[in-house]
């Protein structure tokens, strides 16, 4: 929902909407001067002493598909 509110274009969320990462593994590039959409989420952690898993509080970066652009790799 929070995605949805965001975004000024027909974006959408799981399909459109990826983080810088993820855009990079696809081959593309976000296009400069591009601001990312932060969303408010948690990660869950294993403590490595006592094997329970906790949470902690985690803020991702994701952008839409109007955002990026094919990447242009250099050749040497």
């Amino acid at each position: 929902i929070q995605v949805l509110m965001e975004l000024e274009c027909d974006c959408q969320p799981y399909k459109d909407v990826f983080t810088y990462g993820r855009w990079q593994a696809q081959g593309m590039q976000v296009k400069r001067g591009g601001r990312s959409i932060r969303l408010s989420t948690v990660r869950w952690i294993e403590d490595k002493d006592t094997g329970k898993i906790r949470t902690i509080p985690w803020v991702s970066h994701v952008f839409c598909r109007c955002q990026v652009q094919e990447a242009k790799h250099a050749t040497g």
